[in-house]
């Protein structure tokens, strides 16, 4: 699937003028650590997060993933699989309400389990982590990392608790 408006459905009564594309990659090793970048801009400087960012035009949402990996962390993706679609409203008003900047935007979240490379902070990262998936999804690890000035972006600890369900899986 292409990262295109065409590929999105608008909720109904919900007038939205602009909608958005992005992909985020949980790279896990062999450890069963994943990779967390440090936003290095707006909106979410200082955050950390997975790899990812913006699909552009013509690109699919598996081709993003590859690219964004790689401009972030230096790594390149193997396989990635489809790990979750997230969609939600960005450039909210102060209370919530939407206003022309707001936009729907449409996130792909990939894992990786095979990649080449060593993880470095690159492109639109000011550092990067391998964290033990575990302590993403433990809440008084991840207020231990909050100390540490380890503070996740808000999304990634419920990928985290899908991931880990998909991992006992395989």
């Amino acid at each position: 699937m292409h990262c295109s408006p065409d590929s999105l459905l608008q909720p109904a009564g919900v007038p939205i003028r602009r909608k958005r594309f992005g992909v985020s990659i949980a790279c896990l090793d062999r450890f069963e650590r994943v990779l967390l970048i440090k936003r290095a801009h707006e909106p979410d400087a200082g955050l950390w997060a997975f790899p990812g960012g913006k699909c552009e035009r013509g690109e699919s949402f598996y081709q993003a993933g590859q690219r964004e990996l790689y401009e972030e962390s230096g790594l390149r993706a193997g396989m990635l699989q489809e790990l979750e679609e997230l969609q939600f409203l960005t450039d909210l008003e102060p209370g919530g309400q939407q206003s022309a900047r707001s936009s729907l935007l449409t996130l792909r979240v990939f894992y990786c389990l095979n990649f080449t490379g060593e993880a470095k902070a690159a492109s639109d990262a000011d550092d990067c982590k391998w964290i033990s998936l575990k302590t993403i999804i433990d809440d008084e690890q991840v207020r231990e990392l909050e100390k540490e000035g380890v503070v996740l972006v808000g999304a990634i600890r419920n990928c985290a608790h899908k991931l880990h369900r998909v991992l006992t899986c395989i």
